[in-house]
Protein backbone atom coordinates (compact mmCIF):
# COMPACT_ATOMS: atom_id res chain seq x y z
CA UNK A 1 0.00 0.00 0.00
CA UNK A 2 1.08 3.40 -1.04
CA UNK A 3 4.79 1.59 -1.67
CA UNK A 4 5.41 1.64 1.99
CA UNK A 5 6.47 -1.71 3.72
CA UNK A 6 4.54 -2.20 6.80
CA UNK A 7 3.71 -4.28 9.56
CA UNK A 8 0.05 -5.58 10.34
CA UNK A 9 0.48 -3.58 13.57
CA UNK A 10 1.29 -0.76 11.64
CA UNK A 11 -1.21 -1.55 8.55
CA UNK A 12 -3.64 -1.51 11.67
CA UNK A 13 -2.83 1.84 13.11
CA UNK A 14 -3.30 3.60 9.79
CA UNK A 15 -6.78 2.21 9.10
CA UNK A 16 -7.46 3.32 12.63
CA UNK A 17 -6.25 6.49 12.74
CA UNK A 18 -8.92 7.85 10.42
CA UNK A 19 -11.66 6.10 13.39
CA UNK A 20 -9.75 7.95 16.01
CA UNK A 21 -10.49 11.17 14.27
CA UNK A 22 -13.96 10.31 12.87
CA UNK A 23 -15.57 9.76 16.36
CA UNK A 24 -13.28 12.91 17.77
CA UNK A 25 -14.75 15.42 15.75
CA UNK A 26 -18.09 13.60 15.22
CA UNK A 27 -18.82 15.80 18.80
CA UNK A 28 -17.07 19.12 17.82
CA UNK A 29 -18.94 18.80 14.37
CA UNK A 30 -22.37 18.77 16.58
CA UNK A 31 -20.78 22.14 18.37
CA UNK A 32 -19.95 23.64 15.13
CA UNK A 33 -23.03 23.31 13.45
CA UNK A 34 -24.41 24.78 16.24
CA UNK A 35 -22.43 28.18 16.04
CA UNK A 36 -22.07 28.23 12.24
CA UNK A 37 -24.84 26.05 10.80
CA UNK A 38 -25.04 22.65 9.48
CA UNK A 39 -24.37 23.66 5.48
CA UNK A 40 -21.57 25.79 6.63
CA UNK A 41 -20.21 23.42 8.63
CA UNK A 42 -20.91 20.25 6.17
CA UNK A 43 -19.06 21.75 3.64
CA UNK A 44 -15.69 21.99 5.33
CA UNK A 45 -15.92 18.44 6.38
CA UNK A 46 -16.48 17.25 2.85
CA UNK A 47 -13.86 19.98 1.59
CA UNK A 48 -11.33 17.90 4.44
CA UNK A 49 -12.41 14.47 3.23
CA UNK A 50 -11.61 16.07 -0.64
CA UNK A 51 -7.88 17.54 0.63
CA UNK A 52 -7.18 14.49 2.45
CA UNK A 53 -7.57 12.08 0.03
CA UNK A 54 -5.87 13.83 -3.01
CA UNK A 55 -2.73 14.59 -1.00
CA UNK A 56 -3.21 10.66 0.13
CA UNK A 57 -2.41 9.81 -3.50
CA UNK A 58 1.27 11.76 -3.89
CA UNK A 59 2.92 10.55 -0.40
CA UNK A 60 5.70 7.87 0.29
CA UNK A 61 6.13 8.25 3.99
CA UNK A 62 4.07 6.51 6.35
CA UNK A 63 4.24 9.73 8.97
CA UNK A 64 2.87 11.96 6.03
CA UNK A 65 0.13 9.04 5.38
CA UNK A 66 -0.45 8.69 9.28
CA UNK A 67 -1.43 12.34 9.19
CA UNK A 68 -3.63 12.30 6.61
CA UNK A 69 -5.82 9.55 7.92
CA UNK A 70 -6.14 11.35 10.74
CA UNK A 71 -7.30 14.65 8.85
CA UNK A 72 -9.62 11.99 6.61
CA UNK A 73 -11.28 11.39 9.68
CA UNK A 74 -11.43 15.34 10.60
CA UNK A 75 -13.88 15.72 7.60
CA UNK A 76 -15.74 12.21 7.75
CA UNK A 77 -16.29 13.10 11.37
CA UNK A 78 -18.00 16.94 10.83
CA UNK A 79 -19.80 15.83 7.74
CA UNK A 80 -21.39 12.92 9.46
CA UNK A 81 -22.92 14.42 12.08
CA UNK A 82 -23.82 16.88 10.63
CA UNK A 83 -26.12 14.87 8.26
CA UNK A 84 -27.02 12.92 11.10
CA UNK A 85 -28.31 16.24 12.75
CA UNK A 86 -30.19 17.79 9.85
CA UNK A 87 -32.15 14.66 8.98
CA UNK A 88 -33.62 14.66 12.66
CA UNK A 89 -34.72 18.55 12.32
CA UNK A 90 -36.11 17.73 8.29
CA UNK A 91 -38.28 14.43 9.94
CA UNK A 92 -41.07 14.08 12.03
CA UNK A 93 -40.83 11.09 14.48
CA UNK A 94 -42.94 9.06 12.66
CA UNK A 95 -41.21 8.67 10.13
CA UNK A 96 -37.00 9.53 11.48
CA UNK A 97 -35.97 6.02 11.63
CA UNK A 98 -36.12 5.65 7.72
CA UNK A 99 -35.28 8.62 6.79
CA UNK A 100 -32.14 8.14 9.39
CA UNK A 101 -31.78 4.74 7.48
CA UNK A 102 -31.69 6.13 3.95
CA UNK A 103 -29.33 8.36 4.89
CA UNK A 104 -27.00 5.34 6.23
CA UNK A 105 -27.81 3.56 3.41
CA UNK A 106 -25.48 6.16 1.15
CA UNK A 107 -22.65 5.31 3.87
CA UNK A 108 -23.36 1.48 3.46
CA UNK A 109 -23.17 2.26 -0.93
CA UNK A 110 -20.50 4.40 -0.56
CA UNK A 111 -17.92 1.68 1.80
CA UNK A 112 -19.63 -0.86 -0.58
CA UNK A 113 -18.33 1.14 -3.68
CA UNK A 114 -15.00 1.83 -2.24
CA UNK A 115 -13.82 -1.46 -1.25
CA UNK A 116 -15.39 -3.24 -5.14
CA UNK A 117 -13.56 -0.18 -7.08
CA UNK A 118 -10.13 0.42 -5.07
CA UNK A 119 -8.36 -2.85 -6.77
CA UNK A 120 -9.37 -2.21 -10.02
CA UNK A 121 -8.67 1.68 -9.91
CA UNK A 122 -5.24 1.01 -8.81
CA UNK A 123 -4.65 -1.53 -11.53
CA UNK A 124 -6.05 0.73 -14.16
CA UNK A 125 -4.25 3.91 -13.03
CA UNK A 126 -0.43 1.99 -12.71
CA UNK A 127 -0.02 3.69 -9.60
CA UNK A 128 -0.87 1.18 -7.11
CA UNK A 129 -3.17 2.48 -4.13
CA UNK A 130 -2.51 5.72 -4.78
CA UNK A 131 -4.98 5.50 -8.01
CA UNK A 132 -7.80 4.67 -6.05
CA UNK A 133 -7.03 7.37 -3.65
CA UNK A 134 -6.79 9.87 -6.29
CA UNK A 135 -10.16 9.08 -7.90
CA UNK A 136 -11.74 9.00 -4.70
CA UNK A 137 -10.55 12.07 -3.49
CA UNK A 138 -11.56 14.12 -6.95
CA UNK A 139 -14.92 12.28 -6.85
CA UNK A 140 -15.01 13.95 -3.61
CA UNK A 141 -14.01 17.24 -4.98
CA UNK A 142 -17.40 16.70 -7.33
CA UNK A 143 -19.95 15.96 -4.63
CA UNK A 144 -18.72 18.41 -2.46
CA UNK A 145 -19.32 21.09 -5.77
CA UNK A 146 -23.03 20.02 -5.52
CA UNK A 147 -23.63 20.02 -2.20
CA UNK A 148 -23.33 23.65 -2.15
CA UNK A 149 -25.68 23.97 -4.42
CA UNK A 150 -28.38 21.46 -3.04
CA UNK A 151 -28.28 21.74 0.64
CA UNK A 152 -30.39 23.64 2.42
CA UNK A 153 -30.73 24.55 6.23
CA UNK A 154 -33.24 23.44 8.35
CA UNK A 155 -35.97 25.83 9.73
CA UNK A 156 -35.20 24.41 13.53
CA UNK A 157 -31.43 24.92 12.30
CA UNK A 158 -32.28 28.04 11.35
CA UNK A 159 -34.39 29.38 14.27
CA UNK A 160 -32.68 28.07 17.06
CA UNK A 161 -29.39 29.32 16.56
CA UNK A 162 -28.89 31.83 18.64
CA UNK A 163 -30.86 30.82 21.43
CA UNK A 164 -28.48 27.88 21.15
CA UNK A 165 -25.30 29.78 21.42
CA UNK A 166 -26.32 31.54 24.58
CA UNK A 167 -27.46 28.12 26.40
CA UNK A 168 -24.70 25.58 24.92
CA UNK A 169 -22.76 25.41 28.22
CA UNK A 170 -25.82 24.82 29.98
CA UNK A 171 -27.33 22.12 28.19
CA UNK A 172 -23.83 20.15 27.82
CA UNK A 173 -23.93 19.62 31.45
CA UNK A 174 -27.42 18.73 31.12
CA UNK A 175 -26.93 16.32 28.17
CA UNK A 176 -24.05 13.85 30.14
CA UNK A 177 -27.26 13.70 33.40
CA UNK A 178 -29.07 11.52 30.54
CA UNK A 179 -29.30 7.96 30.94
CA UNK A 180 -29.18 6.88 27.53
CA UNK A 181 -25.90 9.08 26.66
CA UNK A 182 -23.97 6.31 28.57
CA UNK A 183 -26.36 3.17 27.39
CA UNK A 184 -26.12 3.86 23.99
CA UNK A 185 -22.09 4.35 24.28
CA UNK A 186 -21.80 1.41 26.13
CA UNK A 187 -23.89 -0.07 22.88
CA UNK A 188 -22.10 1.51 20.55
CA UNK A 189 -18.64 0.70 21.84
CA UNK A 190 -19.50 -2.95 20.92
CA UNK A 191 -21.11 -2.43 17.49
CA UNK A 192 -18.06 -0.21 16.41
CA UNK A 193 -15.62 -2.49 17.92
CA UNK A 194 -16.84 -6.27 16.66
CA UNK A 195 -17.17 -4.02 12.81
CA UNK A 196 -13.95 -2.45 12.61
CA UNK A 197 -12.43 -5.55 13.80
CA UNK A 198 -13.94 -7.47 10.73
CA UNK A 199 -14.12 -4.63 8.15
CA UNK A 200 -9.88 -4.32 8.66
CA UNK A 201 -9.27 -7.52 8.75
CA UNK A 202 -11.52 -10.47 7.11
CA UNK A 203 -9.63 -9.22 3.50
CA UNK A 204 -6.12 -10.53 5.65
CA UNK A 205 -7.70 -13.22 7.16
CA UNK A 206 -8.79 -14.82 3.83
CA UNK A 207 -5.59 -13.94 1.76
CA UNK A 208 -3.43 -16.13 5.08
CA UNK A 209 -5.83 -19.31 3.95
CA UNK A 210 -5.35 -18.78 0.13
CA UNK A 211 -7.77 -16.78 -1.31
CA UNK A 212 -6.49 -14.33 -3.93
CA UNK A 213 -6.64 -10.41 -3.20
CA UNK A 214 -9.36 -9.18 -5.36
CA UNK A 215 -11.49 -12.54 -4.35
CA UNK A 216 -10.94 -11.58 -0.83
CA UNK A 217 -12.01 -7.92 -1.25
CA UNK A 218 -15.26 -8.85 -3.61
CA UNK A 219 -16.31 -11.21 -0.26
CA UNK A 220 -15.66 -8.03 2.21
CA UNK A 221 -17.60 -6.34 -0.44
CA UNK A 222 -20.68 -8.69 0.95
CA UNK A 223 -20.79 -6.51 4.49
CA UNK A 224 -21.77 -3.14 2.89
CA UNK A 225 -23.79 -4.13 0.45
CA UNK A 226 -26.25 -6.01 2.14
CA UNK A 227 -26.00 -3.09 4.82
CA UNK A 228 -28.16 -1.28 1.64
CA UNK A 229 -30.80 -3.01 1.92
CA UNK A 230 -31.09 -3.86 5.70
CA UNK A 231 -30.78 -0.12 6.85
CA UNK A 232 -33.76 0.71 4.42
CA UNK A 233 -35.76 -2.37 5.68
CA UNK A 234 -34.63 -2.07 9.71
CA UNK A 235 -35.78 1.81 9.37
CA UNK A 236 -39.22 1.47 7.90
CA UNK A 237 -40.00 -1.75 10.45
CA UNK A 238 -38.96 0.47 13.47
CA UNK A 239 -41.29 3.49 11.84
CA UNK A 240 -44.26 1.06 10.86
CA UNK A 241 -43.82 -0.73 14.13
CA UNK A 242 -43.37 2.26 17.00
CA UNK A 243 -40.74 0.60 18.34
CA UNK A 244 -37.09 1.10 18.57
CA UNK A 245 -35.50 -1.69 21.13
CA UNK A 246 -36.46 -4.44 19.56
CA UNK A 247 -34.84 -4.31 16.29
CA UNK A 248 -31.27 -3.31 18.23
CA UNK A 249 -31.85 -6.67 20.14
CA UNK A 250 -32.13 -9.00 17.47
CA UNK A 251 -29.35 -7.16 15.55
CA UNK A 252 -27.24 -7.84 18.40
CA UNK A 253 -28.00 -11.43 18.88
CA UNK A 254 -27.15 -12.04 15.23
CA UNK A 255 -23.90 -10.41 15.27
CA UNK A 256 -23.02 -12.57 18.37
CA UNK A 257 -23.77 -15.44 15.81
CA UNK A 258 -22.18 -14.11 12.11
CA UNK A 259 -19.14 -13.26 14.20
CA UNK A 260 -18.78 -16.68 16.11
CA UNK A 261 -19.40 -18.24 13.03
CA UNK A 262 -15.99 -17.21 11.27
CA UNK A 263 -14.20 -18.70 14.03
CA UNK A 264 -15.92 -22.08 12.59
CA UNK A 265 -15.26 -22.00 8.70
CA UNK A 266 -13.14 -19.16 6.92
CA UNK A 267 -12.77 -21.07 3.60
CA UNK A 268 -16.15 -22.74 2.64
CA UNK A 269 -19.93 -21.53 2.17
CA UNK A 270 -20.44 -20.54 6.11
CA UNK A 271 -17.89 -17.74 5.21
CA UNK A 272 -20.17 -15.90 3.18
CA UNK A 273 -22.86 -16.31 5.14
CA UNK A 274 -21.08 -14.73 8.05
CA UNK A 275 -20.22 -12.50 6.12
CA UNK A 276 -23.60 -11.68 4.71
CA UNK A 277 -25.31 -12.12 8.32
CA UNK A 278 -22.80 -9.72 9.69
CA UNK A 279 -23.31 -6.83 7.09
CA UNK A 280 -27.16 -7.11 7.50
CA UNK A 281 -27.14 -6.73 11.03
CA UNK A 282 -24.35 -4.07 11.32
CA UNK A 283 -26.99 -1.83 9.48
CA UNK A 284 -30.18 -3.13 10.84
CA UNK A 285 -30.35 -1.30 13.75
CA UNK A 286 -28.67 2.28 12.84
CA UNK A 287 -31.84 4.06 11.71
CA UNK A 288 -34.06 3.06 14.92
CA UNK A 289 -30.69 3.74 17.08
CA UNK A 290 -30.44 7.05 15.44
CA UNK A 291 -33.76 7.99 16.09
CA UNK A 292 -33.75 7.33 19.58
CA UNK A 293 -31.56 10.89 20.85
CA UNK A 294 -33.77 13.37 19.18
CA UNK A 295 -36.98 11.43 20.50
CA UNK A 296 -35.57 11.82 23.98
CA UNK A 297 -37.07 14.72 25.61
CA UNK A 298 -33.68 16.12 27.16
CA UNK A 299 -32.37 16.43 24.04
CA UNK A 300 -34.82 16.96 20.89
CA UNK A 301 -33.79 18.08 17.87
CA UNK A 302 -32.15 20.81 18.10
CA UNK A 303 -29.70 18.65 20.77
CA UNK A 304 -29.33 15.56 18.85
CA UNK A 305 -26.24 16.46 16.55
CA UNK A 306 -24.22 16.96 20.02
CA UNK A 307 -25.54 14.05 21.92
CA UNK A 308 -25.21 11.62 18.95
CA UNK A 309 -21.44 13.44 18.96
CA UNK A 310 -20.58 12.60 22.05
CA UNK A 311 -21.88 8.97 21.71
CA UNK A 312 -19.77 8.21 18.92
CA UNK A 313 -16.77 9.91 19.92
CA UNK A 314 -16.74 7.92 22.82
CA UNK A 315 -17.49 4.54 21.69
CA UNK A 316 -15.09 5.27 18.56
CA UNK A 317 -12.49 4.86 21.64
CA UNK A 318 -13.09 0.64 20.92
CA UNK A 319 -12.99 1.37 17.30
CA UNK A 320 -9.86 2.57 17.13
CA UNK A 321 -7.83 0.24 19.85
CA UNK A 322 -9.55 -3.01 18.29
CA UNK A 323 -8.01 -3.12 14.87
CA UNK A 324 -4.61 -2.73 16.56
CA UNK A 325 -4.71 -5.04 19.50
CA UNK A 326 -6.39 -7.65 16.66
CA UNK A 327 -3.23 -7.35 14.48
CA UNK A 328 -0.86 -7.08 17.34
CA UNK A 329 -2.19 -10.80 18.44
CA UNK A 330 -2.01 -11.73 14.66
CA UNK A 331 1.21 -10.84 14.73
CA UNK A 332 2.15 -12.93 18.27
CA UNK A 333 0.01 -15.88 17.34
CA UNK A 334 -0.38 -16.21 13.34
CA UNK A 335 -4.15 -16.58 13.31
CA UNK A 336 -7.34 -13.58 13.61
CA UNK A 337 -8.92 -16.32 15.53
CA UNK A 338 -8.51 -13.97 19.10
CA UNK A 339 -10.27 -11.01 16.81
CA UNK A 340 -13.09 -12.65 15.51
CA UNK A 341 -13.51 -14.36 19.40
CA UNK A 342 -13.61 -10.87 20.46
CA UNK A 343 -16.08 -9.20 17.80
CA UNK A 344 -18.50 -12.13 18.91
CA UNK A 345 -17.81 -11.29 22.45
CA UNK A 346 -18.29 -7.25 22.33
CA UNK A 347 -21.24 -7.43 20.17
CA UNK A 348 -23.09 -8.75 23.32
CA UNK A 349 -22.82 -4.96 24.33
CA UNK A 350 -25.66 -4.06 21.41
CA UNK A 351 -28.01 -5.35 24.16
CA UNK A 352 -27.41 -2.89 26.81
CA UNK A 353 -29.49 -0.48 24.52
CA UNK A 354 -32.05 -3.13 23.37
CA UNK A 355 -32.68 -4.25 27.11
CA UNK A 356 -32.09 -0.98 29.48
CA UNK A 357 -32.61 1.88 27.45
CA UNK A 358 -36.00 4.11 26.94
CA UNK A 359 -37.73 2.83 24.01
CA UNK A 360 -38.87 6.38 22.22
CA UNK A 361 -40.85 5.28 19.64
CA UNK A 362 -44.68 6.10 18.88
CA UNK A 363 -45.51 2.78 19.95
CA UNK A 364 -43.94 3.30 23.44
CA UNK A 365 -45.01 2.51 27.14
CA UNK A 366 -46.54 5.15 29.08
CA UNK A 367 -46.38 7.74 25.76
CA UNK A 368 -49.25 10.08 27.58
CA UNK A 369 -46.95 10.19 30.38
CA UNK A 370 -43.90 10.93 28.44
CA UNK A 371 -46.19 13.53 26.77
Amino acid sequence: MLSLQMSISQAGMLMSLTTLTTMSFNFIGGILSEKLGTKLTMGTGIAIITVSQITMSMVNSYFIAAFLRLLLGVGIGIATICLIKAVSEWFPSKDLAMAQSIQATGWALGNALGLFLAIPLAQSLNIGWKGAFLSFGVSSLVLNFIFWFLFKESHISLHNKSDLQRQSNEKMSSLLKVKELWILTIGLSGAFSSSSIVMTWLPKSLIDVGWSDIYAAQLSTIIPLVGIPANLVGGILSDRWGKRKPLIGVSAIFLILSYATLLIDIQGTLVWIAAATSGWFNFFFIGPLLAIPSELPEVGQERSGVFIGIVQMLSGIAGFISPIAVGWMRELTGSFVFGFAFSSISSALLLIPAIFGRETGWNRPNKAKDN
